[in-house]
């Protein structure tokens, strides 16, 4: 039997977290069916309405055989960023409610990635089953197997990275997506150890806000760095960009992207930081009155659905299906 709800592009499920699943009776309940429904039209509005609507102004500038200027570069790295997570964490919801409306729970699979405070973090926050995987199946047999030599754990962190980005499909440009990661891992279990914020929650509670707030500019810049490694078509052109951005060619001047392409980018940007800013502070039910829930929520509900209406264009696939 096959259970349609969950793919190889994730979660990824283990045995031990679905046999219970599989094998006691299931019984669907209110409960379920709205929690599968809202899942799934969160997915489908930042994949219809966010991730194929970020599409186009990125693909213009990797797929484009004229040099991009600095405003070009980052507004596609940036694009892609914010593409890719809203295309795979939608994948993720549509996955997690669908097979909820048969009973199943699968994991968590997202968890705000771009909330972070540390390389470290990130990657507890991201693809959070695949980053369990690796560690479970790539770095802890490596670490074992050379446990009487713990000096050689960041180098076969490094690996683990590396594998993880080769496991994404055979060119450079992924691999040394990985090792930038492997890196990033390496130096914040190492020598900046003390420079990112910990992640642990008892102890954000002691640090200050600015270093908290350092931390997250810090990890957001280091992990756009890497999506334009990943996102690249070759490594001549990551490089090429890279510099762009680096001597800021053409100033606030694009020269692929129109203005338009530039400021939807800056749109939706500024919009998932609002929301993640909301989401970090409990808002919506510290500050809201418990009587409007009721109220405003079909109302959230039904301008997503217009929402993803009108935003609706030719269908493109998800893009984590590509790797």
């Amino acid at each position: 039997k096959a259970l349609w709800p969950q793919l190889i592009a994730g979660p990824i499920v283990r045995l031990h977290e679905m046999r219970e699943q599989i094998l006691s009776p299931r019984s669907l309940d209110y409960q379920d069916v709205a929690e599968g429904c809202q899942r799934i039209l969160f997915g489908f509005f930042k994949k219809v309405a966010l991730a194929d609507n970020l599409a186009p102004s990125v693909e213009m500038v990797f797929f484009s055989s004229s040099p991009a200027n600095a405003m070009d570069a980052i507004t596609a790295t940036l694009g892609f960023g914010m593409q890719i997570y809203f295309d795979f964490s939608a994948y993720s919801d549509i996955a997690i409610g669908s097979a909820r409306l048969f009973g199943f729970r699968l994991p968590e699979n997202f968890n705000w990635p771009y909330l972070s405070g540390s390389p470290r973090e990130f990657w507890n926050r991201w693809h959070m089953t695949l980053s369990s995987w690796i560690r479970d199946y790539l770095f802890t047999p490596m670490v074992l197997a050379s446990r009487r030599r713990p000096a050689l754990a960041p180098f076969w962190l490094l690996i683990a990275m590396s594998l993880c980005g080769l496991w994404h499909g055979a060119a450079w440009t992924f691999v040394l997506w990985g090792v930038w990661h492997g890196i990033l891992l390496v130096l914040n279990s190492t020598v900046l150890k003390n420079a990112f914020p910990p992640a642990n929650e008892t102890q954000k509670a002691t640090i200050s806000i600015i270093r908290r707030a350092a931390g997250l500019i810090a990890t957001f810049f280091l992990v756009q760095v890497g999506w334009l490694l990943f996102r690249a078509r070759s490594l001549a052109q990551s490089l090429s960009m890279l510099h762009a951005i680096l001597v800021f060619r053409g100033r606030l001047r694009p020269s692929i992207l129109r203005e338009n392409d530039v400021l939807l980018v800056a749109v939706v940007f500024m919009g998932l930081m609002l929301a993640q800013f909301i989401q970090s502070l409990k808002w919506p039910r510290m500050v809201l009155p418990q009587w409007s829930l009721p109220i405003l929520r079909p109302a959230l509900y039904a301008l997503l659905i217009v929402t993803i209406i009108i935003a609706d264009r030719e269908s493109q696939a998800f893009v984590y299906f590509q790797f």
